[in-house]
């Protein structure tokens, strides 16, 4: 429009009036010591331009004793003032020669000053002309827009971007330090890219050091095991307790190992304590006499009080030699997967209508398109194996007639504990078992060579 042609001469007369050093009213110390200077400007130009300045200049009109009108802003740096007083005065702003950082200043400090239009203005600048610095800077753009109400365009780049690259967000920000309003646009969001489920260990004390791991095994991602409860990657990250009480991660369902044994308790696959009979965490005491006798930490204090020989020693089991017996790699005696016809190992999954027909868990999603089984019929999980030796009890404990020790359950541990069956020892002619016990004995064996 024509009448606009005369507003850059405008701009630049006004632009002069700042160095004036006879008419002005007011004097502002911009920064902090030692980066402290001096400003001169005229309150009637500040009071139309900002209304922040504006209630700072009506409080001191009111206290003004007819001495010079001198205000302070300790917040902004006065090379940043300097930027902004020249867009107050006319209305030019020059950003050729500002890195992004110092963009990022301006944009604060002009929020400070309620300037509205360079607010809107510097958001949309930056996204436009500064998009790898932003990336590459995530951390400080989250934490800046979210800082203020005011800069929507640059919470919208975050809510945006977030939902692009999801694991952005764990790496560059302590999850603890997401705003609300930034969690529930993104779980709102319908475009949201997360495919795959991430489990992140996060190191208080340096975040580089954190592990970002993605799923191997989908069956297992979140898994619910009746002993130890809710865990990630069925015993990668086991929920149960505090983190002494943890187990740690055996890299079963997750490519990297996301809890380390180091500072965390140990969960002792299928290893029982003798005396309170829940599976062994943290530091494990076996029996250097008994073949199959363990305490937990807990119970080894009380030692004394167990029917157990005083005069045995124990050795400190302090990680996990176990592993292979987990519900992952358990193997279900005796039961054969009704699709594939190989054993069972880890999840077993059991038809809850058919008497007798199983799936492995490399089987179990193909259920809907086995055509010899009901699709419609639902499975029930299985984690820990049923039957065999381990399942037997007696109501009344037997004396093994070779090492005179008392049996647990059916057999005896010391003499036919698991380490190896009965027709292995050379002295197995000797030990006196039930007919029952004998049976069982090379039915397990023969399965598990077979």
């Amino acid at each position: 429009m024509d009448g606009d042609k005369f507003l850059p001469k405008l701009s630049q007369n006004l632009l002069k009036i700042l160095d004036d050093e006879e008419y002005y009213d007011i004097t502002i110390e911009v920064g902090n010591d030692p980066y402290v200077k001096i400003f001169r400007a005229h309150m009637v130009i500040l009071n139309y331009r900002s209304t922040y300045l504006q209630r700072i200049l009506s409080t001191s009109r009111n206290n003004n004793n007819g001495t010079l009108v001198h205000i302070k802003l300790p917040n902004i740096s006065p090379e940043i003032f300097q930027i902004i007083l020249r867009f107050i005065y006319g209305g030019r702003l020059s950003l050729e020669e500002c890195d992004s950082l110092g963009i990022i200043k301006i944009l604060t400090a002009a929020n400070e000053l309620n300037l509205q239009e360079l607010v809107n203005h510097l958001q949309l600048y930056i996204i436009k002309n500064n998009k790898n610095w932003m990336d590459q800077n995530f951390n400080l753009i989250y934490q800046t827009s979210f800082e203020n109400h005011s800069f929507l365009e640059l919470q919208k780049y975050c809510t945006d971007f977030i939902s692009r690259r999801p694991d952005k967000i764990l790496k560059s920000i302590s999850f603890s330090s997401i705003s609300e309003k930034l969690l529930v646009s993104i779980i709102q969001s319908n475009n949201l890219h997360m495919s795959e489920i991430q489990v992140w260990k996060y190191n208080g004390i340096n975040i580089n050091e954190h592990i970002l791991s993605r799923v191997t095994n989908e069956n297992y991602a979140i898994f619910n095991d009746h002993t130890y409860g809710p865990s990630f990657g069925g015993s990668d990250l086991i929920l149960r307790g505090n983190s002494e009480q943890s187990g740690h991660c055996i890299k079963d369902s997750y490519e990297k190992q996301i809890r380390g044994p180091p500072s965390e308790s140990v969960l002792h696959y299928d290893v029982r304590c003798d005396c309170c009979d829940y599976t062994i965490r943290g530091m494990r005491w076996k029996c250097t006499s008994c073949e199959n006798y363990d305490l937990c930490q807990n119970c080894k204090a009380k030692s004394h009080i167990h029917n157990h020989p005083d005069d045995h020693m124990f050795e400190l089991v302090p990680h996990s030699k176990s592993s292979k017996r987990a519900p992952q790699f358990a193997l279900h005696f005796g039961v054969v997967c009704d699709f594939c016809k190989s054993k069972v190992r880890g999840m077993r999954w059991k038809c809850a209508f058919c008497y007798n027909y199983d799936l492995c868990k490399d089987c179990k999603p193909k259920s809907q398109n086995i055509h010899d089984h009901p699709n419609n019929h639902a499975f029930k999980p299985i984690a820990y194996p049923t039957g065999g030796l381990r399942h037997l009890s007696l109501k009344n404990p037997a004396i093994c007639d070779y090492c005179e020790l008392a049996c647990i359950g059916s057999r005896c541990f010391k003499c036919a504990n698991g380490e190896f069956f009965l027709e292995d020892s050379s002295s197995s002619s000797s030990i006196a078992i039930s007919p029952l016990n004998e049976h069982l004995l090379y039915q397990e064996k023969a399965f598990l060579e077979g």
